[in-house]
């Protein structure tokens, strides 16, 4: 004789494990209010919500739901929104975010932003001490007020700005050293760093006058691609002591293929590193004799040891 059994017998810790599995919008409808049971069940798991992909209508669901529930705003910990989809996510759900209900969050991404969600995210930062993650993006930075935003360059002169952040993981897909350098000043706490595209910048240490600023926590720095000169990474390098986890990527680039002067670097200003992982190409067809001098440079004991 088989035995059914009822979906309400289950253990809470089944239900939240398999909550893990399901879409945020789909577990607040489907079960929020199902029975007094689900609705405290889902008031104490954490909600990681990616609306990118919702359109405008479940887009527009969810918002009636978190506008209607407080309690809900209590228990989300990250937030992903999109213009693509819905083009209004942003501009709608920013506002929300400066209620200050939102006691957990810590992790925040915006995907194509525009120009008149600037002004909107200036404050969210500053307002959200304890956020840890930040990303954006936007195809259109170029010429755009967002530039100050996908370059991290966050107004700093700006009213909203004024206390130090508590980011500790950030994204920057365009920069350059002197964005970073202002922007080291306000993320005392960062300790992952990942950069998409680092330009050349013709500045030195007099003009950042970052006042023996250092990224002490900061651990971890990846550039995907870098068109910087090697002085400039010499500059950025020097405010990350402890750094230990260093990758990059330099093409078309032989100044970066010195051997010497990243043994100098490592020796003096990088002592904690304990991973680089680089690639610098030059393209030169009669240079072949001259690819192979440099790397040879690379095969001393220092790099073989190391």
């Amino acid at each position: 004789m088989s035995t059914i059994m009822k979906l309400e017998s289950l253990p809470n810790e089944i239900f939240i494990e398999c909550f893990q599995y399901l879409d945020t919008l789909d577990i607040l409808y489907s079960f929020d209010r199902l029975n007094y049971r689900f609705h405290l069940l889902i008031q104490n798991i954490s909600l990681h919500l990616n609306l990118h992909h919702y359109k405008k209508s479940s887009f527009d669901q969810f918002y009636e739901i978190i506008l209607t529930n407080s309690e809900i705003k209590q228990y989300i910990i990250s937030l992903q929104l999109s213009n693509v989809y819905a083009h209004e996510q942003i501009k709608s759900f920013i506002p929300i975010l400066l209620l200050n209900e939102f006691i957990y969050f810590r992790s925040l991404s915006l995907i194509e932003l525009k120009d008149d969600n600037t002004k909107q995210v200036l404050p969210i930062l500053s307002f959200l001490s304890d956020i840890e993650c930040f990303f954006c993006t936007s195809l259109q930075y170029r010429n755009s007020k967002i530039r100050r935003l996908k370059d991290c360059n966050f107004n700093i002169n700006s009213i909203f700005i004024y206390n130090a952040m508590s980011i500790t993981s950030l994204t920057i897909c365009n920069c350059d050293l002197f964005d970073l350098c202002e922007l080291f000043k306000y993320i005392p706490m960062l300790k992952k760093l990942h950069i998409g595209y680092f330009h050349n910048s013709k500045i030195n240490d007099d003009d950042l006058n970052l006042n023996n600023i250092y990224i002490l926590n900061l651990k971890q720095l990846m550039i995907d691609y870098s068109e910087a000169n090697f002085q400039a990474l010499q500059i950025l390098l020097k405010y990350i002591p402890n750094l230990k986890i260093l990758s990059i990527y330099a093409p078309n680039n032989m100044e970066m293929a010195d051997a010497d002067r990243w043994q100098h670097l490592i020796e003096s200003s990088l002592i904690h590193l304990h991973i680089f992982k680089f690639i610098f190409d030059y393209y030169a067809i009669d240079d072949y004799n001259k690819i192979l001098k440099k790397l040879e440079e690379f095969r001393t004991d220092f790099w073989i040891k190391q």
